[in-house]
């Protein structure tokens, strides 16, 4: 789903400020024991200003808006996938992909929050392989498409078998036809 925005002001010196990258500034809110109980359930936490921190100093933050948040906390788990490749064109003329790409690992662990994890049955596909005028066999390492939240565990070697077409070609012979003599 979306992510829901937080608007904070912060007050500095105006050269800080102006090289100020919102990636320096994060949201972090500490929880105690999480009962299993309130798990992958809505719930509302309370923001303030004690509850982002800047790593530029002579920056702090004096306003956060909202003051709520609806949140769905997951237990982070790991559950392993097929993989599937994602193949994107056509070999050069008198070429053909030979088969199946084949794939190493075929099934790869993807972690994620539980909820989220169990709402998908894979496969999963690779990044996209352009085969477009290949006309030999090659190998291409691919990370996993996964939907925002989940995280892959490794690469896939995905190997691509490029083959020539059969040829069909015609022949006309003579037959002739031996009999043997009738004893």
């Amino acid at each position: 789903g979306e992510r829901p925005l937080v608007e904070i002001t912060v007050r500095g010196p105006s050269e800080l400020l102006s090289k100020l990258n919102p990636s320096e500034v994060q949201g972090v809110r500490e929880l105690q024991v999480v009962e299993d109980s309130s798990l992958d359930k809505e719930q509302e936490l309370e923001l303030s200003v004690s509850s982002f921190r800047t790593s530029v100093k002579g920056i702090e933050v004096v306003q956060v808006s909202p003051d709520r948040l609806k949140v769905v906390l997951s237990r982070v788990v790991k559950v392993p996938f097929r993989v599937k490749a994602d193949i994107r064109g056509k070999p050069t003329s008198g070429y053909r992909m030979a088969s199946t790409p084949l794939l190493d690992p075929d099934e790869i662990e993807v972690s994620g929050p539980r909820g989220l994890l169990s709402k998908y049955q894979g496969p999963f596909k690779t990044e996209p392989i352009d085969i477009s005028g290949r006309s030999e066999t090659f190998t291409s390492f691919r990370k996993l498409q996964v939907p925002e939240g989940l995280v892959p565990e490794d690469r896939v070697r995905v190997t691509v078998v490029i083959e020539p077409e059969p040829q069909e070609r015609e022949f006309d012979f003579p037959v002739r036809v031996l009999t043997t003599p009738e004893v």
